[in-house]
């Protein structure tokens, strides 16, 4: 098991691997995210991500000769200080797969210690991530690392059926 960075030559690999994160997450709540043949992240989605400099793409690698098996994309953000707030730069996961093969085979962890090492190379001072609430798999194992709920956020349905809308 190793991580890497990603470079334009993996496209294919993250393209592959976003589509089973999509696929999960649109099987999970079909009505907020596309499935990948709905909303597939175009050809250039990636290679213009990777161009900015404050996005960090890690692969994970596994056998021999390595074959990516799982991706994470960490964002360095800048927060302005506000009336209301310190001005901090965090680290932000958007997105952890591997693939469900090769899951509790060290490829989760090895992506998170990489998460931490660009988050402290870049002078963070906290690592943020969100995780949807239908997925218990996900908070379990972003709790085993470590993490805990920073903020809850909530939402309800407009529906018809409540009769707000008609």
């Amino acid at each position: 098991m190793r991580t890497r960075p990603a470079t334009l030559g993996d496209l294919a690999d993250l393209r592959r691997l976003h589509a089973l994160l999509q696929t999960h997450h649109a099987a999970a709540d079909p009505h907020w995210f596309k499935s990948p043949t709905d909303g597939e992240t175009g050809p250039n989605t990636f290679a213009e991500l990777m161009a900015r400099r404050d996005n960090h793409f890690i692969l994970a690698e596994a056998g021999e000769p390595p074959r990516p098996i799982g991706y994470a994309w960490v964002e360095v953000v800048d927060q302005a200080e506000t009336p209301l707030r310190r001005p901090h730069r965090s680290a932000y996961l958007h997105h952890l797969i591997v693939e469900p093969a090769a899951r509790r085979g060290g490829a989760g962890g090895a992506l998170m210690a990489a998460f931490r090492d660009v988050g402290a190379r870049a002078g963070a001072d906290r690592l943020i991530l969100n995780v949807w609430e239908f997925n218990a798999a996900a908070r379990n194992f972003f709790r085993a690392q470590g993490f805990e709920p920073l903020q809850t956020r909530l939402w309800a349905p407009l529906a018809a059926a409540d009769g707000l809308i008609s």
